[in-house]
């Protein structure tokens, strides 16, 4: 077997928090606990890594056996692990962690999303930054995305990189605060080009819809024009329509980027906009261990997509090996998977419904925002912080 690049272990799926934005209020937990010691011995034997995630839908420093799991692990190999930064046990047990997180979105205590105590999560973030690697995660959303270029300066201050992620929308009322649109950019800016205004792209998108001569013509045009991309005139509309919201969006990032760049600190930002001929699967050569002992491709599959979680027994056999092939998918996302944001039919789409794609994948890895760089994957920008790659240069 390919040695894995990491190896996600979710020590507990229960947390002391309730943030709006979770999946726990989306997703079935079926047995929430915390992973047996033994059990979590017996995996860290048995795959072949240097690199271990500790953390996945629960708060790690809520399990009770936190600095055993912490003491073995570091034996083995390095540890990326997020806090929500809000127990005591983060103060005694933190600075074991080679790069620790904290979940820190917001200086507002009136955020909407999430109610925690921020002063008391920022304080034990300072002071953890000056006995082992700490960075911010921040989801960016509507509401707190003026305060970005704040955050990303009180952390400059202190030498604490940033990690941004986009909110990824579970209802009607969370993707009213989205900042991203998952048509393609370059679609995008040839539609602009050739259809001049938002008014003509709507007539335009009236006219298909209606079947008519003159839309089919116009649609046809763009498709040429656009080259190997696929076109979805209703996504480029909606994007049009926002196009205020995501330039406002486009700026601010570019001055959390410079005030990086005066620091020299690390600071990983989204894509505002998707781009279906550059995606990759973050969990390339990696697995997701959840609480309960079953096993996932990856944390996105952990819950929600049945097929793809294993019992124990069967992971070498069920999940592993013919992973190869899956593997290889991944590593060639563009070409094995279709890119949803950017197909007329996703809304009402039978095969999403059935858990599948066009291309007749099983699940999929089409609707994935994370491959799209839209939400940012935490993970994969630690595996590349850790790396040899020049600190100003590994993100964007």
């Amino acid at each position: 077997m390919e040695e894995l690049k990491f190896l996600q272990i979710e020590i507990t799926n229960k947390c002391n928090l309730n943030c709006k934005y979770c999946l726990r209020n989306f997703w079935s937990f079926e047995k929430p606990g915390f992973i047996d010691l033994k059990a979590l011995k017996e995996i860290i034997f048995k795959y072949d890594t240097q690199k271990y995630v500790l953390y996945g839908f629960g708060e790690p420093f809520f399990h009770p056996e936190i600095r055993e799991i912490l003491e073995f692990v570091c034996e083995r190999g390095e540890i990326l692990l997020i806090t929500n930064g809000t127990l005591k046990e983060v103060e005694l047990y933190g600075e074991m962690v080679h790069y620790l997180g904290f979940s820190a979105d917001t200086f507002d205590m009136k955020n909407p999303m999430r109610f925690v105590k921020t002063e008391e999560v920022l304080k034990r973030a300072e002071l953890l930054s000056k006995k082992t690697k700490v960075f911010l995660s921040v989801v960016v959303f509507k509401d707190n995305l003026q305060e970005l270029p704040e955050v990303v300066r009180w952390a400059g201050e202190r030498g604490i990189d940033v990690f941004v992620s986009h909110l990824v929308p579970y209802t009607k009322k969370m993707a009213s605060q989205s900042l991203f649109a998952e048509v393609s950019e370059a679609v995008f800016k040839k539609c602009k080009e050739m259809l001049k205004t938002i008014e003509e792209a709507k007539r335009v998108l009236y006219l298909v819809q209606k079947f008519s001569q003159e839309g089919v013509k116009i649609h046809k045009e763009i498709i040429k024009a656009i080259g190997d991309y696929h076109l979805n005139l209703k996504g480029v509309v909606s994007a049009w329509e926002r196009e205020a919201l995501l330039n406002q969006t486009a700026d601010i990032f570019e001055s959390c980027r410079e005030i990086a760049r005066a620091y020299g600190m690390r600071l990983a930002l989204p894509r505002i906009f998707a781009d279906e001929k550059q995606r990759s699967c973050p969990y390339e050569n990696a697995l997701f261990i959840r609480a309960d002992l079953k096993v996932s491709p990856c944390a996105e599959f952990a819950y929600s997509h049945r097929l793809f979680v294993n019992d124990r027994e069967k992971e070498v056999r069920a999940v592993i090996s013919p992973s190869l092939e899956f593997q290889n998918k991944k590593r060639r996302l563009t070409h094995y998977y279709p890119w949803c944001g950017d197909c007329q039919l996703t809304n009402g789409c039978w095969f999403l419904e059935e858990g599948m794609d066009c291309y007749g994948n099983q699940p999929s890895c089409s609707e994935c925002l994370f491959s799209a760089g839209i939400a940012r994957c935490v993970v994969w920008d630690y595996v590349k912080a850790s790396s040899s790659c020049n600190k100003n240069t590994c993100f964007s």
